[in-house]
């Protein structure tokens, strides 16, 4: 993995690849302090706001994954995949009608999958929105014979 700083030590773009190689290699804490320090270096970029909140996500780290996803957002505010990563960080910290306005965007931006249907659904299901979380199960389902056919 060093060897990867060794052509551009420094670099942004050379730190946020060294993090993610450690990310998936099991050293997340590195991958993510790698990235947290490229995005440092160059705040503007996309992605390495992005993988930053995948990164604490993943790690459990719901809250500061929010923050990091809301300046993904500022950067570019036509993702999907950063409000589908939203809607799951305000899911797990329980804040079900924030992640229901994630969700819904991410839909709204053309985000179609299973996965984001199903944490949609669920995300009603808490709130009791019984009728509501019957379409996005439907929706769900929907996705998933599409993809077994």
């Amino acid at each position: 993995v060093d060897e990867i700083l060794e052509e551009r030590p420094g670099h942004a773009r050379t730190l946020a690849l060294r993090g993610k190689v450690l990310f998936s290699m099991g050293r997340r804490e590195e991958g993510l302090a790698s990235l947290v320090e490229a995005r440092r270096l160059d705040p503007g970029r996309l992605e390495h706001a992005y993988l930053e909140g995948f990164f604490l996500l993943n790690l459990g780290r719901a809250v500061e994954a929010e923050a990091a996803l809301l300046r993904a957002v500022a950067i570019d505010a036509t993702v999907a995949e950063s409000y589908q990563l939203l809607g799951q960080a305000a899911s797990r910290q329980e804040a079900y009608e924030r992640s229901i306005g994630y969700f819904q965007r991410a839909l709204d931006l053309g985000r179609d999958t299973a996965g984001l249907r199903l944490n949609y659904a669920t995300a009603l299901e808490s709130l009791g929105r019984t009728e509501e979380y019957e379409r996005q199960m439907e929706a769900y389902r929907r996705l998933t014979s599409e993809e077994d056919g």
